[in-house]
Formats: structure tokens, C-alpha cells, sequence
């Protein structure tokens, strides 16, 4: 058939011709049954420095037959990469595609601290610290177990570009309200495999020895909070993309007998979804507060949210 799909199969990123494309399961939610998680997560972090995933979702049908509801995602690929950064594919290299250049990376940070100035300016050069930071803070506010030893992707232009991560399959994530982070990305154990071995966190434990990437880690974090993960932005997002999916979620629980029924689909999204992010706030700012052993945080939490359900429509009290 024809080498491209001359169609703008993401109307959000403003491309007309895609060469590979994913079609993903509504099936992907660890624990719940509520379908929106990796949609919501990525699109509350899209106005993070990070590279994510955009969404559309589709009706299926194959060979005739009804399939249900699928959403098309970005194909994490040197495609990907140049419609959205501007550079030539073959000018593109993930790590797992070449892995040398990262793990010499790796071997000089394990032989010269971090804690030192010049050490961590020549980190600077390798790495994109904005892009890392603003990463690391949307995998801990999401709560994203099934990391770091897994689904992390990154990239840098080659012949000596910065490493930059790109936001990648967070249906692990919106769990555990009070899971510590912190604790997880920081996990040295060496007989633990997964989610977070010795090697997966060995990157930001090592960036901890930096004084001024811990302040700017500490101070962007409360910048995020206090802006782009703000309760009422957060919760207008999710009931949008809950609003495009609704109309077609019966029919397709008909199909799969998944979810449950569309009641259990609705509760899910509020227990889970809405809940997490409500609650996150608060806990995220005592863990870092913890962790870092601050006595002040400039960010104020606020427990009095009242959010309710109306008409179909979220209302914030």
C-alpha cells in the first residue's frame, strides 16, 4: 500500500502524514477500570518541558466487525522526534538504539562525584537538566510504580546533543496516593530488579550529591504545583477527556463487557482519577518536605476541595 498516512491522525500536533502510528487498548489501567489514565496524566505534564505522548481517540472496526474504543497515540520514534523538534530523522538516536554513549555517560558520574561544581557542569552538557527535572517530577506526582527500570525512553541529536526523556506509558500511575516517590526513585537495593534497581535509580541518587540540583529540583517542583498541577486545571482536564470518550463507553462495554458497566466506569474515574488528583498535592508536599528535610516549601496545599459531578459536568466549590 502507500508508504504514508496522509492524514492528520493527530489533529493537536498539526501533521498531516504519519509514517507509524499507535493504536492503543483501552485495556492498559493497572487497578481500575477508568481507560483515561496515561491520556490524562500526559496531557496535565504537556506543558512541562517534556516530550509526551498526544491522544485521539478512535472507533475500530475490523474487517467489518465493531471493535470498540481505541486511542491513536505518537509512535516514540526518530519520526516523532522530527515533527516535533525539527530534526532530521537520521540525526535522531534513542538510547536503547545505541546504549554506549549513555552508559559512558553513566561510568563518568560513577567516578566523579557529582557533589563537585565542574563535574556537574560537564553532567550539564550531556544532559538537559530542565527537560530531566520537569520528567521526574510528572513520574513522582503520578505515582508511576512501573519505573524507573521500566518504560523510559530517551534521545539526543546526535553527534553530541543533550539527552532528553520523553513521557512514556503511565497506566502504572494515579494508585497509591501516599506511595512514597521519593523513597522509589532513590531504592539502592541491589537485589531488586524491578520496578526501580540499582541501576534505573543510580542517575538521580547521583544528582542528589549537587547542591544546586537539588534547589532547582525542590524550587521547580513547587513552581509545577503551584501552576500546572494546580486541583482545578488538573480536574477540567480529566473531565474533557472524560466528555470525548463517554458518548461511545456503553457501546463498547457491549463489545468487551469491559468496563464493568458504564456506572463502574464513571466511579472509577472519580474514586481513582479524581480522588488522586485531588489528594496528591498535599502528600507530594509532605514527602518532599521529608525527604529533603525543608522547614518551609513555597507551595500551600488546600484540602477543602469539594468536587462534584452536576449534569455531567465537574463543578469546583
Amino acid at each position: 500500500g502507500e508508504k504514508y498516512f496522509n492524514y492528520s491522525l493527530l489533529p493537536q500536533r498539526g501533521v498531516s502524514k504519519y509514517k507509524r502510528f499507535l493504536l492503543r487498548t483501552t485495556m492498559g489501567s493497572w487497578e481500575d477500570q477508568s481507560v483515561l489514565k496515561d491520556a490524562l496524566t500526559q496531557q496535565i505534564a504537556a506543558t512541562l518541558d517534556v516530550d509526551y505522548q498526544e491522544f485521539q481517540p478512535v472507533i475500530v472496526f475490523v474487517n467489518g466487525e465493531y471493535w470498540g474504543v481505541h486511542t491513536i497515540r505518537d509512535r516514540i520514534d526518530e519520526r516523532y522526534i522530527e515533527y516535533i523538534h525539527n530534526i532530521d530523522k537520521d540525526l535522531v538516536e534513542f538510547m536503547e538504539e545505541n546504549p554506549t554513549p549513555y552508559e559512558n555517560l553513566m561510568e563518568f558520574i560513577e567516578n566523579n562525584s557529582l557533589e563537585f561544581s565542574s563535574n556537574y557542569e560537564y553532567l550539564n552538557t550531556q544532559i538537559d537538566i530542565d527537560n530531566y527535572i520537569d520528567y521526574t517530577i510528572a513520574e513522582f506526582f503520578f505515582q508511576n510504580y512501573d519505573w524507573p527500570a521500566n518504560n523510559v525512553r530517551l534521545w539526543r541529536e546526535i553527534p553530541d546533543g543533550k539527552w532528553r526523556w520523553v513521557l512514556y506509558d503511565l497506566d502504572a500511575g494515579l494508585g497509591d496516593v501516599y506511595y512514597d516517590m521519593f523513597l522509589h526513585a532513590t531504592k539502592n537495593d541491589p537485589s531488586v530488579s524491578w520496578p526501580n534497581s540499582p541501576s534505573s535509580t543510580f542517575l538521580f541518587r547521583s544528582l542528589l550529591q549537587n547542591e544546586t540540583f537539588s534547589l532547582q529540583f525542590i524550587n521547580r517542583f513547587a513552581e509545577v504545583l503551584n501552576n500546572d498541577f494546580a486541583f482545578e486545571i488538573m480536574a477540567r482536564k480529566l473531565d474533557s477527556i472524560k466528555e470525548i470518550y463517554s458518548p461511545e463507553i456503553p457501546a463498547h462495554i457491549d463489545r468487551w463487557n469491559y468496563p464493568d458497566s458504564f456506572n463502574d466506569w464513571e466511579f472509577d474515574i472519580d474514586q481513582s482519577l479524581l480522588s488522586f488528583i485531588s489528594d496528591r498535592p498535599c502528600v507530594i508536599r509532605e514527602q518532599i518536605m521529608t525527604f529533603f528535610g525543608l522547614t518551609s516549601f513555597d507551595f500551600v496545599c488546600d484540602t477543602q476541595y469539594n468536587t462534584i459531578y452536576k449534569g455531567g459536568q465537574l463543578i469546583l466549590a
